[in-house]
């Protein structure tokens, strides 16, 4: 099953996990899947002991797809962009848009105060003081600026302000949709975090049944806890402090 598809198949049961019950990850994602796919194939062969103490086998079915869908939440997580860095950057494009967009209305104002027609297109033009029409803005005030070169000529008008509108416009349009797709790390991050939580309940349930099962049987009864957590352990417990 591919990951999208299984986070598809989950994402109806994820979306009813109350915010309550939502837990991080306390293990590497990637390691936390491995074990989840070793317990799988751990439970298929013990599958008759573990029936016969009443586990729900419905949970052991589950850990694939589950797993799946949790590293497409972890992999999803991980490529979207950080806010802080993509905000830096938008910041400072807006920085010199906003200057450069006051700059053209300065000219521009003088330069067609006798021109009724682009005088009431600016006027529309300006209205517009929302952050997400600044691309528009300068692209718009670009065009007006191109139309009208003769007359900027007579203020002796840059016309190296023109193209910079142009390459601002386009600036701002990709710092603001980068800036927007930052806005999902946090959605991307509560996904992964209630797809941990589902398995990671699923899991101890099939744990608790394996360790009672196999209480008497040391070796089977080790395969039913978590590898990661008993190598951290002991890691723990051999390190020497000064």
């Amino acid at each position: 099953m591919e990951y999208q598809e299984a986070f598809e198949i989950w994402r109806p049961i994820l979306a009813n996990i109350s915010p309550e019950q939502i837990k991080a990850p306390r293990i590497p994602v990637d390691k936390f899947c491995a074990e989840a796919e070793e317990l799988y194939v751990v439970c298929q062969i013990d599958k008759t002991e573990l029936l016969s103490t009443g586990i729900n086998w419905q949970d052991v079915e589950n850990l694939n797809s589950l797993s799946s869908a949790l590293r497409y939440c972890q992999a999803i997580w991980v490529s979207t962009p950080t806010r802080s860095a993509e905000m830096q950057q938008w910041l400072q494009t807006k920085k010199e848009a906003l200057s450069l967009k006051k700059e053209l209305f300065r000219h521009f104002d003088y330069a067609f105060h006798n021109d009724v027609k682009t005088k009431s297109r600016l006027s529309d033009i300006r209205q517009r003081k929302d952050n997400r029409s600044l691309p528009f803005v300068l692209s718009t005030l670009a065009q007006i600026g191109e139309k009208n070169a003769t007359q900027l000529q007579k203020i002796s008008f840059d016309t190296g302000l023109i193209q910079q509108a142009r390459e601002l416009s386009l600036k701002a349009s990709e710092h603001m949709a980068l800036l927007n797709a930052s806005n999902n790390k946090e959605a991307n991050k509560l996904w992964r975090d209630r797809a941990y939580t589902l398995l990671h309940e699923k899991i101890n349930r099939i744990r608790k049944c394996g360790q009672y099962c196999f209480h008497e049987d040391k070796e089977k009864c080790n395969k039913y806890h978590s590898n990661y957590y008993r190598k951290y352990n002991n890691s723990n417990r051999n390190m020497k402090f000064s």
